[in-house]
């Protein structure tokens, strides 16, 4: 199929504060690129000492909890193996994490 040419890890920063600015934000990314995520609830936690939330979340397309386009005899599968995904961390404000923010 296609070979990965080129991966570009991207962070940015906006003012998400709770989950529920989390899923919006989600919902607003995917109408606007087209796409449709799944939240990765194994990666996902709410009980950290570092973050408020943090939620993962993976292409549709992807090859979790589906059959390999090989052994799928149904036909059709949705599995691309699409590697995308999108890691939403809140922070906790404290000294020590303004400090280490670069």
């Amino acid at each position: 199929m296609f070979k990965l040419l080129e991966y570009e890890k991207n962070s940015f920063r906006c003012n998400l504060f709770s989950e529920q600015d989390i899923t919006q934000w989600i919902t607003e990314h995917s109408s606007t690129t087209n796409t449709n995520w799944c939240i990765n609830t194994k990666s996902s936690n709410n009980d950290s000492s570092r973050y408020v939330c943090r939620k993962v979340y993976m292409c549709h397309h992807s090859g979790f909890n589906k059959v390999n386009s090989k052994s799928n005899k149904r036909g059709k599968s949705k599995n691309t193996e699409c590697q995308a995904r999108i890691d939403v961390k809140i922070k906790l404000i404290t000294k020590d994490t303004c400090k280490k923010d670069k």
